[in-house]
């Protein structure tokens, strides 16, 4: 295990040369990381995880999303926040993401003590890269799913046109996936529609 007081210095110079670091640390060592870190940093079954900058193309199809959220949720009882808000699973170990979107419903919950670490998602969204996309659909899905108030998880490729919705079922445990896979489909999320021409605006595969 990295010396506490050396884990940022020590995760920034890995982070030149790798795309993802993985370190086991205590949830303690990443609270007191996280606030300052200069980067995406997250907290999984007992490891920091943390990854370098997205590229242009991940934050370009971040913005249009948020665009099409902003726009289907501004008169209605929804808040939505980016990757710099965080989001908490409730674990014997922890768990912290920093997922790309996330709306919820109603006022935000917090993390006793925290203003920025959200309890309560209604809808996630997960834009992936080729670095992260099994942590994101594997890894953090399991945990995703058990946090009672959220309701969807949206997974977006770069590479091609591709939109994964997760959707929870009034049965226990049971959650409807739905891949979408052409420019001309649209993606419903309740009764918000997300066009892939809209999501892929400007972007030529």
């Amino acid at each position: 295990m990295v010396a506490v007081e050396n884990i940022a210095e020590y995760l920034i110079e890995r982070l030149k040369t790798e795309e993802v670091v993985r370190i086991p640390a205590s949830e303690q060592d990443y609270l007191d990381l996280a606030p300052d870190f200069p980067g995406k940093v997250e907290y999984h079954h007992g490891n920091i995880v943390a990854m370098s900058l997205a590229t242009a193309l991940h934050e370009l199809i971040v913005s249009a999303i948020n665009y099409l959220l902003f726009a289907h949720f501004r008169d209605k009882d929804f808040l939505i926040t980016s990757s710099n808000a965080g989001l908490q699973i409730a674990r014997p170990d922890g768990g912290y993401y920093q997922p790309d979107l996330m709306v919820t419903q109603g006022q935000w919950e917090f993390k006793e003590g925290s203003r920025c670490i959200i309890t309560n998602p209604y809808l996630l969204v997960e834009v992936l890269s080729k670095s992260t996309s099994k942590y994101d659909k594997e890894d953090k899905l399991t945990d995703y799913k058990d946090v009672p108030t959220l309701q969807y998880v949206v997974y977006v490729s770069q590479d091609r046109p591709l939109v994964s919705i997760f959707e929870r079922t009034t049965t226990p445990n049971t959650w409807l996936n739905t891949d979408y896979k052409t420019l001309d489909s649209v993606v419903q999320v309740g009764d918000l529609p997300l066009p892939l021409s809209e999501v892929y605006h400007k972007i030529t595969f």
